[in-house]
């Protein structure tokens, strides 16, 4: 099983929800399915913008851990925030970036798995 990691929810009320870009592109990707568990590390911008991370949300992740799954941080931020956790965490492209490069480097990392 995979965690993908992702910043907040953008508004909305689950993480990469599936009407925003990111949602649609991780989901043609994936397609249904269920080895893949979407993740959010942030409530809302504002925590995004502070940095912090809850103890909660680091909980999780080490359940997630415990249990074998492993961790994919979905863009820079996200992994830079982990990994000052001392979180292990691999890293792959935001869906959201616009570089052709991002996308296919994103969709070889996700298949692969």
């Amino acid at each position: 099983m995979i965690v993908l990691i992702g910043s907040h929810p953008k508004g909305f009320d689950e993480p990469f929800h599936p009407t925003t870009r990111s949602g649609k592109i991780l989901r043609s990707i994936i397609g249904e399915n269920s080895s893949y568990v979407f993740f959010d590390i942030w409530r809302d911008e504002a925590e995004q913008k502070s940095g912090q991370i809850s103890i909660g949300v680091l909980e999780q992740l080490n359940e997630y851990l415990e249990s074998g799954y492993k961790l994919i941080a979905l863009g820079k931020i996200v992994q830079k925030a982990l990994a000052d956790r001392n979180v292990p965490i691999e890293c792959l492209p935001h869906p959201a970036s616009r570089r052709k490069i991002d996308q296919v480097a994103l969709k070889a990392g996700l298949i692969s798995r």
